[in-house]
């Protein structure tokens, strides 16, 4: 069975390449920017997340090693 292929665009189309470019590149950008400033505070989140692991996990595990000691003897 054979399709018809739809013509080429012509650049006055208003659903051209280019005309679709135009209008997608600006939104692009600005989410681009958007996840780009969303960084530094993601990043100190992470670093407040790894100083609170580093200090609950140790005492934790620590406290788990007391308990079981106690109940052992």
């Amino acid at each position: 069975m054979m399709t018809k292929l739809t013509p080429p665009s012509s650049a006055g189309d208003e659903f051209s390449r280019r005309a679709i470019w135009t209008r997608i590149r600006p939104a692009a950008v600005e989410a681009g920017e958007g996840a780009l400033r969303e960084i530094p505070s993601t990043v100190r989140r992470l670093r407040t997340l790894l100083l609170v692991l580093t200090i609950t996990v140790p005492a934790f595990l620590a406290g788990a090693l007391v308990v079981l000691w106690h109940v052992a003897h």
